[in-house]
């Protein structure tokens, strides 16, 4: 019974640790529970530097998505008097990972008695190096389009996506950040 339960705490640590999280900040004293329509940030967006999502393609899908993702929650679109304005920046940052070492157990029956045994891992010292996309969304309001509220989350890029395959990982992407918007703020 305690091996068990040991197992169930450890899978339950690994699976938290691999989840990776929306950040997020914004003005506690703004009311966002009055906002009701919006529009985007004219372009050109701040540049990234990286050929690979400076791209009008990938401007075009990450703003159809924030789009879409807004009116579903309710907000209407329009041209001008905007209640806030929608604005967002990519950027890379470069990881790096390494080998890790592992425990397993394992316990098992067999028809005389029981079986108890342990193996330990040790690291391969492989290091290589990544390139995380982070996409930052704001939300800026009043006349002076302030910074009201942000949320980014990062991915791992990856060379060789499809277009379908682009579209469906920006749309998930902005749909996880946004799902935040707007915050649980007591006003």
């Amino acid at each position: 019974m305690f091996l068990r339960n040991l197992f169930g705490l450890v899978t339950t640590l690994l699976l938290i640790s691999c989840v990776t999280s929306v950040n997020l900040d914004y003005d506690e004293q703004m009311n966002f529970k009055g906002m009701q329509t919006f529009g985007l940030l004219a372009p050109p967006q701040e540049k990234s530097g990286d050929v690979r999502l400076d791209t009008p393609l990938v401007d075009k899908r990450i703003r159809q998505a924030i789009e879409s993702t807004l009116m579903a929650k309710g907000y209407r679109i329009v041209e001008t008097n905007a209640d806030f304005k929608v604005a967002y920046q990519l950027s890379v940052k470069q990881g790096v990972e390494g080998g890790s070492s592992g425990i397993s157990i394992g316990m098992g029956t067999y028809s005389p008695g029981s079986m108890f045994g342990m193996r330990y891992g040790y690291p391969a010292y492989d290091v290589k190096s990544y390139e995380e996309g982070i996409l930052y969304i704001d939300v800026l309001s009043g006349p002076d389009r302030h910074l009201s509220w942000r949320g980014s989350r990062g991915r791992r890029l990856y060379d060789g996506s499809t277009p379908e395959k682009m579209t469906k990982y920006i749309n998930k992407l902005v749909a996880e950040i946004l799902q935040h918007f707007p915050p649980d703020a007591p006003n």
